[in-house]
């Protein structure tokens, strides 16, 4: 058996032993996960699977790292957040499922800017993110079905003015999806063709081909 083939008999196992392991696998390209102070988080996707989820319903709801009043200009916070054993409804493939949700999204860190302009109303900053997710549910009949939800973007986070002089107050930060992460299939062709081009010229190298 040639190299070129070893490559692609390797990814073919590779593949198909991640895709016994991780079952469902969804990647995200559209919604967000957002939060506020005094409400619920809500996690939106409206496809390949529909998920509207309010986290933490009983209001106060914030990510633990957010300053909320008196942000101090220059704190320096990281994004990063997680959600547990939280209840939500899906469709996919035209089922619905009701059940829990976990989450675990990893971000950068931002700076507490400098209170706002007294003409200007909020002040953003921006930060990149993955995302991480798994949704477990049933049908009304019984039915089982796990999820998992992968995705990355772009965290936006908005400082208010604040009462405190000096100070700005924490307004909201919506994670929204955008591009989607790499398929392990997608890999394995890309590191196939290098490896197959690698050895064209290597045989044109000791042939003389040109």
């Amino acid at each position: 058996m040639s190299r070129f083939n070893t490559v692609l008999l390797i990814c073919a196992i590779l593949f198909a032993g991640a895709n016994n392991a991780i079952g469902d696998t969804i990647h995200l390209t559209e919604g967000f996960l957002s939060y506020e102070p005094a409400s619920a988080a809500v996690l939106v996707i409206p496809e390949p699977v529909s998920v509207l989820a309010f986290i933490g319903s009983d209001g106060g709801h914030s990510p633990g790292w957010s300053c909320v009043f008196d942000c101090v200009p220059g704190t320096v916070v990281n994004t990063s957040t997680a959600e547990h054993d939280f209840d939500v409804d899906f469709t996919i493939d035209g089922v619905n499922y009701s059940g829990t949700g976990d989450l675990s999204v990893t971000a950068g860190n931002v700076v507490v800017p400098e209170p706002p302009e007294p003409d200007d109303f909020e002040t953003t900053r921006t930060s990149r993110f993955t995302f991480e997710g798994t949704l477990s549910g049933q049908t009304v009949d019984g039915q089982r079905r796990t999820l998992r939800l992968l995705g990355r973007g772009t965290l936006g986070i908005t400082f208010l003015p604040s009462s405190v002089p000096g100070t700005t107050r924490y307004g909201e930060s919506v994670y929204g999806f955008s591009s989607p992460t790499p398929e392990l299939s997608t890999v394995c062709l890309i590191a196939a063709a290098l490896f197959g081009v690698a050895l064209l010229r290597g045989a044109e190298r000791r042939f003389g081909v040109s």
